[in-house]
C-alpha cells in the first residue's frame, strides 16, 4: 500500500503510473483495496479538495488529454478506466460485498444539490446513503460501483469543474473522458449492429444543421469535426462477464445517477423557484444528449431476452421526469446567446425517437419522420410536446428572424411538429387529458406518463388552445415582418466580393422563415389574412409606408402605415439631400482620415476655384474631362418626395474637387491590395506604384471624355 501511496504522489507521467498501479493492484489485499482506491479515483479525476484525498496527490489532468495532443496517454488511460480494465474489475468484485462502502464527499456534488440539501431538503435518492463524517461534514456512503459512476459522472458538475470547466470546444468527441462514457453506456447498455467507435450522429450537429450548405460551414460549423473530433477506435474488449439481472440492476444505478447529477433540477420542489439555481454548462449539455441519443437507440432494437426488455422500460422511466424538469429550467433560465441551441438540440434529440432506430447508419442519411408505431411514446412523454413548446414561444418571440442562426432554430422546431400524423396525435392526446382533468379523475393512461399533473397547484396551458394560438399569431406576425423587410445588406456594405454570399444566406433565412410560417399555420389553422397586411414584395420594391394625400397636399400616415411602421414592415427612406461634403461622416468612414481629406480639398479649392469653374463651363473635351473630375456646383435642391416643394439655398455654386471617397475603408482596402500585389508580383516600389496609380486614372478619365 505504500508503494501505491508514493505512485499516486509522484511526479511521473500518466504512462508510468497506470504502468505501477497495473503491477501493484493485483497484490494488495481487499482491507488495502478499501484505503487505496478512494485515493486513487479521486486522484485520476482531480478531486483535490477532497478531505480523504492527500494534499500531496499529483492531478491526472483527464480533463486536458485527448487523442490529438497526447495519444500514447490517450490510450493508456482509455485502456486502463475502461469496463474491462483492471480497477473496474476489481471494483465489480468489491461489490459483491454489501458491507464494503466507500465514503464520497457531499461538497463533490453539484452545487444546486448542495443548496438544497443545505435548507434540509434531502432527495430521496440520497435519503439512505448520507452519513455524518468525523469532520462534521456529511459525507454519501456508496457502493464500490456507485462510488465509481459518481467519481465519473460528476467530474463535469463538481464545483472545482463548474467553476473551470474544460473548454473542449469542437474537439469533445477527442478527449478521454467522452470516450469513457461511450464505453460504459455500451457496455450496460449494448447496441446490436452498432460499431464500436461513436458515430458522429451521437455527437454532431452537423446532422441538425447540415442542410445550410457549405456557406453556412462558418455559422454552424461542426461541432466535432470528422478529421478530429470522432471518438477514436474502441480496442476490441470482451462483454461483460455480469448475470443478466446484475446487469439491469447496474445499468438503472448508472441512468440514476447521471440523471442525479447532471439533471439535479428534477430535485426541486414545486415551490422552489427555478431560476434560482444555474444551468448546466455546454459540455454536460452536449453529453446529456449524447446519454439520450443512445438510451434511444437502446430502446429502439428488437428484444433478445426478457431482462433486456425489463431494462428497457426502466431506463426510459428513470430518466423521463428528470430530463423533462431539466428542459423546463434550461428553456427558463438559459441566456438569451447562440448557445442555447444545445437546448433545442437535446430537447428535439429526446422528442424524436424515431431517428434513433439504427446506429449503424450514417449520419449523412435522411432521417426517419414519425408514424404511428410511435403513439405509445408519445402519449407517455405528452408534456415533452405540449408544456415545452408553450414555454418556447417567448423565447422564440425574442430572436432575431434576420440572423440565419435564429431562423434555422425557428425552422427545427416547426418541422417537428410538422411531420405527417404527429400534431393531429398529439391533439387527440390533449383533448382526452383535458377531459380527465375537467372530470378530476386522471386515466390509467396518463398517470404514470404525465406525472407533472399530479402536483395539486399545477396549471396545464393546452397547446392547442386559444392562448397559445393567439402567441403563435403573435410570432407569426414578427416573422412576417422579417420576410417583408428581408435579409438585406447594411447601408454601406464595401465588401463587394461577399455580397453573392449574402445574398445566399438572405435566401436561405427567407425559405427557413416562409417554411416555419406555412408549418405554423397549418398546425394552428392560421389564415394568411391573419398573420400578413400585405403579400411579401421584392426586395426592390416600395419601402415607404401607407400615407394618404388630402386635398390641399398634405401626407399624413393611414392606420395601415402606423400598423407598417410600429412592426418595421415599412420604414421611412431617409436620405441627406445637402451637400455631400459636409454630410454626416459614416459607419464605414474613418473620422480623422475624412476631415483630413476635407480640409486638404478645401484648401485646393480655395487656391484653384476659379480656374475649376472655367474649365468646367467649357464645352470642349477639357470641360468633359472636369465633368469628371470634379462635383457639379448646388445652386439649389428640390425635395420632391415631401408634399411641400422646399427649396434650400446652398453656397456652393462652382465646381470643386472631392478627395472624401479616399476617407472610406473600401477605398483604402483596394488600395492596400494595390500596392500589395504591385510590390510581390512587380517588385514596385510604393511611389513608383503611385504613379502608375495616378497615370492610370489619368487615362482613364481621357479614354472615359472623348465620348
Amino acid at each position: 500500500m505504500e508503494s501505491m501511496c508514493l505512485v499516486l504522489s509522484s511526479t511521473d507521467s500518466v504512462i508510468n503510473k497506470v504502468d505501477q498501479i497495473d503491477r501493484i493492484l493485483p497484490t494488495l489485499s481487499e482491507n488495502e483495496l478499501l484505503v487505496v482506491l478512494p485515493r486513487l479515483l479521486q486522484s485520476v479525476f482531480g478531486f483535490l479538495n477532497s478531505d480523504s484525498v492527500g494534499s500531496n496527490n499529483v492531478d491526472w489532468k483527464l480533463k486536458y488529454i485527448s487523442s490529438n495532443k497526447y495519444p500514447n496517454e490517450f490510450t493508456c488511460l482509455r485502456k486502463f478506466l475502461s469496463p474491462n480494465g483492471i480497477l473496474f474489475n476489481k471494483l465489480l468484485q468489491m461489490n459483491h460485498n454489501d458491507y464494503i462502502k466507500f465514503d464520497f464527499p457531499l461538497s463533490l456534488l453539484p452545487v444546486a444539490l448542495q443548496k438544497l440539501i443545505s435548507t434540509g431538503v434531502i432527495p430521496q435518492f440520497y435519503t439512505n446513503i448520507i452519513v455524518l463524517a468525523h469532520n462534521h461534514t456529511y459525507d454519501l456512503r456508496l457502493s464500490p460501483f456507485q462510488y465509481f459512476i459518481f467519481s465519473l459522472i460528476s467530474f463535469l458538475t463538481c464545483p472545482q469543474s463548474s467553476k473551470y470547466p474544460p473548454s473542449w470546444g469542437n474537439q469533445l468527441g477527442s478527449y478521454v473522458y467522452v470516450c469513457l462514457l461511450h464505453d460504459y453506456l455500451h457496455a450496460f447498455m449494448p447496441l446490436l449492429n452498432s460499431p464500436q467507435t461513436l458515430s458522429h450522429s451521437h455527437l454532431d450537429v452537423q446532422t441538425s444543421f447540415g442542410l445550410l450548405g457549405r456557406s453556412f460551414s462558418t455559422i454552424y460549423s461542426k461541432a466535432f469535426p470528422t478529421h478530429s473530433g470522432e471518438l477514436p477506435p474502441q480496442t476490441h474488449n470482451p462483454p461483460l462477464n455480469i448475470d443478466p439481472r446484475e446487469n439491469c440492476l447496474l445499468t438503472i444505478e448508472l441512468v440514476r445517477i447521471v440523471c442525479e447529477l447532471w439533471m439535479s433540477y428534477s430535485q426541486l420542489s414545486c415551490e422552489e423557484p427555478l431560476r434560482k439555481l444555474d444551468v448546466p454548462n455546454q459540455n454536460v449539455v452536449s453529453l446529456t444528449r449524447m446519454f439520450v441519443k443512445h438510451s434511444h437507440y437502446f430502446a429502439n432494437q428488437p428484444d433478445r431476452a426478457r431482462n433486456l426488455l425489463d431494462t428497457k422500460l426502466l431506463v426510459g422511466e428513470t430518466l423521463q421526469l428528470p430530463l423533462y424538469y431539466s428542459l423546463q429550467h434550461c428553456i427558463s433560465a438559459w441566456p438569451v446567446d447562440d448557445s442555447f441551441r444545445w437546448v433545442l438540440e437535446l430537447w428535439l434529440s429526446y422528442s424524436q425517437p424515431w431517428r434513433y432506430s439504427n446506429p449503424s447508419l450514417d449520419s449523412s442519411t435522411e432521417s426517419p419522420l414519425y408514424s404511428d408505431h410511435w403513439q405509445d411514446f408519445l402519449s407517455k412523454n405528452l408534456l415533452f410536446y405540449t408544456q415545452l413548446f408553450v414555454q418556447l414561444l417567448p423565447r422564440l418571440s425574442r430572436l432575431d428572424f434576420s440572423d440565419p442562426k435564429d431562423s434555422y432554430l425557428l425552422y427545427r422546431v416547426a418541422k417537428l411538429f410538422s411531420q405527417p400524423g404527429l400534431t393531429d396525435y398529439l391533439k387527440v392526446s390533449e383533448a382526452a387529458l383535458l377531459d380527465n382533468i375537467s372530470e378530476e379523475v386522471l386515466d390509467a393512461r396518463f398517470v404514470l406518463r404525465v406525472p407533472e399533473l399530479q402536483r395539486s397547484n399545477y396549471l396545464y396551458q393546452p397547446m392547442f388552445g386559444l392562448e397559445v394560438r393567439r402567441k403563435v399569431v403573435e410570432l407569426l406576425l414578427a416573422v412576417n415582418a422579417a420576410l417583408t423587410k428581408g435579409a438585406t445588406r447594411s447601408e454601406g456594405s464595401f465588401w463587394n466580393v461577399f455580397e453573392e454570399i449574402e445574398d445566399g444566406r438572405a435566401n436561405r433565412t427567407e425559405t427557413h422563415l416562409a417554411d416555419s410560417m406555412a408549418f405554423l399555420q397549418t398546425i394552428y389553422e392560421i389564415a394568411n389574412s391573419e398573420v400578413t397586411t400585405e403579400t411579401v414584395e421584392p426586395r426592390n420594391a416600395d419601402t415607404r409606408p401607407d400615407v394618404s394625400v388630402s386635398d390641399s397636399g398634405e401626407t399624413r400616415l393611414t392606420d395601415l402605415g402606423r400598423y407598417q411602421l410600429v412592426n418595421g414592415i415599412r420604414r421611412l427612406e431617409v436620405r441627406y439631400l445637402g451637400d455631400p461634403e459636409v454630410q454626416p461622416i459614416r459607419s464605414y468612414e474613418i473620422t480623422p482620415l475624412v476631415r483630413l481629406l476635407f480640409k486638404t480639398s478645401t484648401w485646393i479649392n480655395s487656391m484653384y476655384g476659379h480656374r475649376f469653374g472655367s474649365l468646367y463651363s467649357r464645352s470642349g473635351f477639357l470641360g468633359r474631362v472636369a465633368k469628371r473630375c470634379l462635383l457639379p456646383p448646388i445652386n439649389s435642391f428640390k425635395l420632391s418626395e415631401s408634399p411641400a416643394v422646399l427649396s434650400l439655398p446652398l453656397d456652393r455654386d462652382t465646381p470643386r474637387l472631392s478627395l472624401r471617397f479616399l476617407g472610406s475603408y473600401k477605398s483604402l482596402f483596394y488600395l492596400f491590395l494595390y500596392f500589395s500585389l504591385m510590390a510581390t508580383v512587380f517588385r514596385s516600389t510604393f511611389f513608383a506604384s503611385l504613379f502608375y496609380l495616378t497615370v492610370s486614372y489619368f487615362l482613364f478619365i481621357l479614354g472615359t471624355s472623348l465620348y
